[in-house]
Parts: structure tokens; sequence; C-alpha cells
């Protein structure tokens, strides 16, 4: 089963994730970037989904650069989820996958699915 790390705080759409995606991936959740940091080293997921707001010093935005920087890190897809319209900052920072809520249950892990899919098809390609 394929994992993800959610790093979101609003328990509503921890909620909702955890209803959507339960079935299809093993969820790590974490309330800060900097625990999701952790997260992510330790347990190598296959995408890392975050919402731009995160209490502490790292919030979805650095988290992302620090991924990136990161050659172990650097090709698992980020995928930003927040009611937040924030598309135009994530895609000029190199992000590639943007989700806005709500989104349909079927929808929403069809839409998971693809990114990760995509993205190890690019890393293959490349790496």
């Amino acid at each position: 089963m394929e994992k993800l790390v959610v790093a979101v705080t609003d328990q509503y759409i921890s909620e909702f994730l955890r209803k959507t995606l339960e079935d299809e991936f093993k969820l790590i959740f974490a309330t800060s970037g900097e625990g999701a940091y952790k997260c992510i080293l330790l347990e190598k997921p296959s995408a890392v989904i975050t919402d731009v707001v995160l209490p502490g010093e790292i919030d979805g935005f650095k988290l992302f650069q620090i991924l990136k920087s990161n050659e172990e890190t650097s090709s698992i897809p980020v995928i930003f989820i927040t009611p937040y319209m924030v598309k135009e900052k994530v895609f000029s920072m190199g992000g590639k996958y943007f989700v806005s809520l709500p989104n349909l249950k079927s929808d929403f892990q069809a839409h998971i699915k693809k990114m990760i899919e995509k993205s190890l098809k690019e890393a293959l390609n490349f790496g």
C-alpha cells in the first residue's frame, strides 16, 4: 500500500482526507511542517499532501522548498491542498499539483492517484 504524509491542521480537512483516502493509501498525519518533514524522512512516502498554512517555522511552501532541495526527497510529489486560492504561487515555485476543496470523493481519489502515477513515471524517465 502506498504511503502518503498528510500535513494539515484543519480537522475537517483531515477527516475528509482520512475518509477519502484511507482505503487506498496508508496515511501518516502531521500537524506541522517540522513534523511532516520528520515523517517524510522516516517513512519515504509516495507523495506528500500539505496545506499551505501550517504552524511553526515550516509552512507548506517552505516544506516544498526543503523537499525539492534535498536529493533524497526531491522526487516526492507534493500536493497542495487548501481552501485558499494560491494556485499561481504553487506553480510559480515549481509545484505541479494543487487541489482545492471541496471535491467529490471519487474525483479526489482519482486525482491523487493520477498525480502519484504521473510523478512516478517522470521519476523513472529522468532517473
